[in-house]
């Protein structure tokens, strides 16, 4: 029992000395005879995932918003060392045909749109002068109130603008603005475009004269002004127009002879001026015209004899002559021509000579919906 104690005093001195019991016996519950020998039967069971985590990837590339019109970079107007005067007039000079041609309003806002519109206010810009010269016809005929401008006077190139064509060096070859309201006059700047073919501006309200300086367009093959207000005489260089190949000025108020230079134009195919108030003779020199289909000098104030030249024209395919004050008979080789297939004739009653069939008396003034249903100019264009 002693040697118990002194186990006990060796092992946890400490703790006999404060409360601890002195043998074993003294203990108030049985030592356990042997250590416990329950052990876990079994490794406890960690659970694994079956199956590798899904990670979701998109199914389809994130769209990138991309803007469809490059933003417009303003750039100043002014050259260091220059003054926005001294750059109108340099812009002005390049212009003008005459001291006259850049003074008027029109002129005025057109420059103004191309010193504006100018990407490069220090440099030469080629295409300047066109882009000019179409903002000019859009200002002197009235473009605010056409009916349809469409992208006119936009930032696009001016070849894009509507009624406007250009040929692949993106220079100006046809003016189209049939039926938009025009007003005002025709510009004398369109002569700037030295590749213009065709202009048709019919059935507006365009007044003023035929500008003389239109004459100098060696390209210009097709004029339609038709069924306007256009007054005065034709130029007296209208020969000078040798690509010409049709020209409708019908239903306007021109007077004044016919300029004997037009008989010059060998190409001229369509000859189109009814309802105009054109006088004095027809010129023998009509017969210079082989090649011409189309002639329609109806309702004027034509007078004197009708040509016998008229009669070897044996390209054309219609003659309209009468409503107007012709004397004498109508020569046998004009009435033959009645002979062709598909010929159209219309002559003054009191000199239809052998040809009275399609006559018409002075007063009996025919309107176009009584006339033939044909289109000089879609002739023209389908190569008749």
């Amino acid at each position: 029992s002693h040697g118990k104690s002194q186990l006990i005093n060796q092992f946890c001195p400490i703790t006999c000395g404060n409360g601890c019991f002195n043998t074993i016996m003294d203990l108030p519950f049985p030592i356990p005879a042997m250590v416990p020998t329950l052990v876990p039967t079994f490794t406890p069971t960690t659970l694994i995932p079956t199956s590798t985590p899904t990670t979701l990837i998109p199914t389809f590339t994130p769209t990138t918003l991309i803007p469809t019109v490059t933003p417009t970079t303003l750039v100043p107007t002014r050259c260091p060392g220059r003054k926005e005067a001294d750059r109108r007039k340099e812009v002005a000079d390049r212009y003008a045909a005459s001291p006259s041609d850049i003074s008027g309003s029109a002129q005025q806002r057109a420059l103004d749109f191309v010193i504006t519109l100018n990407p490069d206010p220090c440099g030469e810009d080629p295409y300047d002068i066109q882009r000019y010269v179409a903002a000019v016809f859009y200002y002197s005929t009235g473009g605010d109130d056409w009916e349809n401008s469409g992208n006119y006077l936009s930032s696009e190139d001016e070849c894009n603008w509507d009624g406007i064509s250009c040929n692949d060096d993106n220079l100006i070859t046809s003016i189209i603005h049939n039926r938009n309201n025009l007003v005002g006059t025709l510009p004398e700047e369109l002569h700037h475009l030295p590749k213009l073919i065709r202009i048709e501006l019919d059935d507006n309200y365009l007044g003023g004269t035929f500008p003389e300086v239109y004459t100098g367009m060696s390209e210009l093959s097709s004029i339609n002004l038709d069924s306007n207000k256009l007054t005065g005489s034709l130029p007296t260089s209208m020969g000078d127009l040798q690509s010409l190949q049709f020209l409708d000025i019908d239903k306007n108020d021109f007077t004044g002879v016919l300029p004997l230079s037009m008989f010059t134009i060998n190409g001229l195919e369509v000859l189109d001026i009814n309802d105009n108030n054109f006088s004095g003779n027809l010129s023998s020199e009509f017969g210079n015209l082989s090649n011409i289909k189309y002639l329609q000098l109806y309702n004027n104030r034509f007078d004197g004899t009708i040509p016998l030249s008229l009669g070897s024209l044996n390209e054309m395919n219609t003659l309209y002559l009468h409503g107007n004050d012709f004397t004498g008979t109508m020569p046998e080789e004009v009435c033959a021509l009645v002979n062709k297939p598909d010929f159209d004739l219309i002559v003054p009653c009191n000199v239809c000579g052998s040809c009275c069939e399609g006559c018409l008396n002075r007063g009996g003034r025919l309107g176009r919906d009584e006339l033939p249903d044909f289109d000089p100019f879609v002739g023209w264009l389908q190569g008749w």
